[in-house]
């Protein structure tokens, strides 16, 4: 451990984190299980964390977070919102390195995906977009792999409204049934792939970008002309922006798995 590490206060800040993992209420054992540490120090720990207001013990005995915890994530949220392109920069270049294709950043308004970021690849022939412009979620891989992780309301007024909007190509997706295996197989490769769905010369893949509440926030994406983007490329360039999508969503506040990306989370 670092030499200016303070042992004790470190090993009461990973208890803390533990109640980001779902149940997110948890006995002493099952929190020694968790964060493998001993259940005296658990114990210390626990009562520390008690003493300053950031847990409480519930009826069943079982400890929980408290409302104090809200008052930093709100703060968090702010700053993250602001701070997506800043996150991600670095990112996306180390991506249009590896992949001389073109990058996209995109974020989620509540309604739509929109396009606030973008590398352009130097190849004659490249995908191409325009930064503060609005997708619909049903095409496109920023825009789906946004889909993909909406929490179930939202996905499913969006699936229901999902027959009225535009075919941009015969290979939109516009019926709710084939979307949502659409999303299924999103969620278990961990990454979105827009196959000429768009436009019909192009395809990209994408993965989500979530924020300090665990709710995504983005995605960031690699698209190209579908003559260069075979399937193989597809499957390489996925993981390389699942990996870059988990490692942005760390610097936003994302506490949960560092995946290579979230399948199934």
């Amino acid at each position: 451990m670092e030499r200016y590490v303070i042992q004790a206060a470190y090993k009461t800040l990973q208890v803390l984190l533990a109640f980001a993992h779902a149940p997110h209420r948890f006995s002493l054992h099952e929190l020694s299980v968790l964060t493998q540490m001993d259940k005296n120090q658990v114990f210390r720990a626990v009562k520390t964390l008690e003493y300053a207001g950031f847990l409480s013990s519930e009826p069943d005995g079982k400890l929980a977070l408290t409302s104090l915890v809200n008052a930093l994530a709100a703060s968090n949220h702010r700053k993250a919102a602001l701070s997506l392109p800043r996150a991600a920069a670095s990112h996306m270049y180390r991506l249009f390195e590896q992949t001389g294709e073109t990058v996209g950043l995109y974020t989620y308004d509540g309604e739509r995906a929109v396009c606030i970021d973008l590398i352009e690849s130097t190849k004659a022939i490249r995908w191409s977009s325009i930064v503060g412009k609005h997708f619909d979620l049903h095409a496109g891989a920023g825009a789906k792999a946004i889909l993909a992780y909406l929490d179930p309301e939202s996905q499913q007024a969006f699936l229901g409204k999902l027959p009225t909007l535009p075919k941009h190509t015969p290979r939109t997706i516009t019926d709710p049934k084939q979307m949502r295996r659409e999303i299924e197989r999103t969620r278990e490769r961990g990454y979105a792939i827009s196959d000429r769905e768009y436009d019909p010369e192009t395809r990209a893949v994408s993965a989500p970008i979530f924020g300090s509440g665990g709710r995504v926030v983005g995605s960031i994406a690699v698209g190209g002309p579908a003559f260069r983007m075979d399937d193989e490329h597809l499957q390489i360039y996925g993981h390389m922006a699942a990996d870059a999508a988990g490692e942005i969503s760390q610097e936003m506040g994302f506490v949960g798995l560092a995946l290579g990306m979230v399948k199934e989370r």
